[in-house]
């Protein structure tokens, strides 16, 4: 299974989004500091949830990454997320 099919399993499991878009955008960093030259490191994710609406920013955002903890472990690099309201 791929990691943008990975993130979108964990994401519809533990936040159950009414919206959810991944986008990988490794290649826009490939030859950067950090990249490592690996596929599938470089992610946007893009979340509408009720299980995040009422928080604030930083919270949702932690709750995204603590969620994607063992992606980070196994080689996910950067992720930019989008809290959708």
């Amino acid at each position: 299974m791929s990691r943008i099919e990975k993130i979108k399993n964990i994401l519809n499991q533990k936040f159950v989004p009414n919206e959810l878009v991944v986008e990988d955008f490794t290649m826009d960093h490939m030859g950067h500091a950090g990249q490592g030259g690996g596929s599938e490191t470089h992610f946007r994710v893009s979340i509408r949830s009720e299980e995040l609406e009422d928080l604030s920013l930083l919270t949702a955002h932690r709750k995204i990454q603590d969620a994607l903890k063992d992606e980070f472990q196994e080689g996910l690099h950067a992720l930019e997320i989008k809290i959708l309201k």
